[in-house]
């Protein structure tokens, strides 16, 4: 969904040049994901873009499966880890992709308009920033009309800048470091697979999410059957629990955090239930 907007929105604005952009359904399996990418590639294809994690049903795809297919065919790749950063480890060079982003106010609960962007150096000098600025250039001299980029990251830092909200996300990333990643990610898990076993206890509701670790993270999407999802919504906020609405699937979402505990499941499905 995040990668959809930005697509769509190049598409129609520059459809001068041709651009078109592909849809596909997402999978958590390797072989089906890659015949699906198949379907749609030809020799125009430049970029493979794609959640890690999808935010509909909390699905993780097979990241590095992708990136090697797209590599051994000249063509980029650019995965969005807002689903994924600080849910579960993630080693973004071993991936294989030429460009990861992600956000800081997710799972890192840092500040609102922050985020990180990764890409590889080889790739970073054949990127051309939307927005140019003084600190996007190693050598400017008007008088010669040299305007040179760095030939780093350091190109896309353009303007004045945030400084107080890049300080608050060190600051939770910091705060992370003093739990212990690993520790985090157990916890996020542990809360992950607790709540789909409560889900799968119950004939009233659906699992939309794979059950599998390793082909999720911390989200997970479940249909409440015979009500309405906006309704279900609205009646647990009564109740003070929190949810996103998937209007697409007519479901709801949660995300196990880090600051959340098994007590918290029970009072959720304790207030389905009673539905």
């Amino acid at each position: 969904m995040k990668n959809m907007k930005p697509w769509r929105t190049r598409c129609s604005t520059c459809s001068a040049r041709g651009i078109k952009v592909h849809f596909i359904d997402v999978s958590p399996h390797p072989a089906v994901m890659l015949a699906r990418i198949e379907a749609v590639a030809s020799p125009r294809t430049r970029l493979v873009a794609m959640s890690h994690v999808t935010c509909e049903t909390g699905t993780r795809l097979p990241a590095r499966e992708i990136c090697d297919w797209a590599r051994n065919r000249g063509i980029w790749s650019l995965f969005d880890g807002a689903q994924a950063f600080g849910a579960f480890a993630v080693d973004v060079p071993s991936l294989g992709c030429d460009f990861y982003t992600t956000n800081g106010h997710k799972w890192f609960g840092g500040p609102k308009g922050t985020g990180i962007f990764w890409g590889r150096k080889d790739r970073l000098v054949e990127l051309s920033p939307a927005h140019v600025g003084a600190g996007s250039l190693e050598r400017a001299d008007i008088a010669a009309g040299v305007a040179d980029l760095w030939q780093t990251a350091a190109r896309f830092e353009f303007g004045t800048r945030a400084h107080a909200l890049y300080a608050g996300l060190n600051g939770s990333l910091d705060w992370f470091e003093s739990l212990g990643w690993d520790a985090v990610y157990r916890h996020v898990a542990a809360l992950n697979q607790y709540l789909k076993a409560q889900i799968m206890r119950r004939p009233h509701l659906e699992l939309l999410t794979p059950q599998a670790p390793d082909a999720s993270s911390g989200l997970v999407s479940f249909v409440v059957r015979g009500h309405s999802a906006g309704d279900v919504s609205r009646r647990l906020r009564e109740r003070h629990i929190v949810v996103r609405v998937i209007p697409h699937f007519n479901a709801i979402r949660i995300s196990t955090a880090h600051f959340n505990c098994a007590c918290d499941i029970d009072e959720l499905m304790s207030a389905i239930d009673g539905l």
